[in-house]
């Protein structure tokens, strides 16, 4: 019986390496067409969701928003006028979003110091089931439930969204995601020092 020399097994090493990588590769390459397909296919879903807008995917400080009419929780009709009389604090969730949830009683408080102030206190869902998850939170602000192509217009790709609107539409603020003590200072802030209109 002879003993397998060391260059035979080196060989025999480097063979089984080779193949090891080459199936790694292939398996990489598979995943990159996948991931590839997945993203072309989420670029096509949000394609007519964006519409024709320019610029950043989302709202940003200076940017005109319109006015719009909505269905608010009881059934009826509501909105937005900015026709140059009353600050609008707008607060852009989904019903889906955990974090939009939980800040429901933050934004209660919100609420109650931008009202004293004469501003209009809006929640705007992203979600048609709205009324369905927040029958217990009893907001003390009214929420509109506006169609897609008022989110496209607001530029809403994420929730939630807090947006300071001037009387005429222009956007003062925004802050995206989870609201932290300091964007909540800002927030104070920003409703004390503005003028009662």
């Amino acid at each position: 019986m002879r003993k397998p020399s060391i260059l035979g097994l080196s060989n025999s090493i480097l063979f089984i390496s080779i193949i090891i990588a080459l199936t790694f590769m292939f398996f990489l390459a598979k995943q990159n067409a996948k991931l590839q397909k997945q993203n072309a296919q989420l670029k096509e879903e949000l394609h007519p969701w964006l519409g024709t807008l320019t610029g950043p995917p989302t709202a940003q400080v200076g940017d005109i928003v319109p006015s719009f009419e909505a269905v608010n929780l009881q059934g009826k009709r509501s909105g937005i006028v900015y026709d140059g009389t009353s600050r609008y604090l707008l607060y852009i969730f989904s019903p889906q979003c955990d974090i939009c949830i939980s800040e429901l009683p933050v934004w209660k408080q919100i609420t109650t110091r931008a009202q004293a102030k004469n501003y209009i206190t809006l929640g705007m869902s992203t979600d048609a089931d709205t009324k369905a998850t927040l029958s217990s939170a009893n907001p003390n602000f009214e929420i509109l439930i506006p169609d897609k192509s008022i989110q496209r217009a607001y530029r809403v790709v994420a929730v939630p969204v807090v947006l300071l609107v001037s009387p005429k539409g222009k956007i003062e603020w925004v802050r995206y995601g989870k609201l932290t003590e300091n964007s909540l200072r800002e927030i104070s802030s920003l409703i004390d020092s503005s003028s009662t209109l």
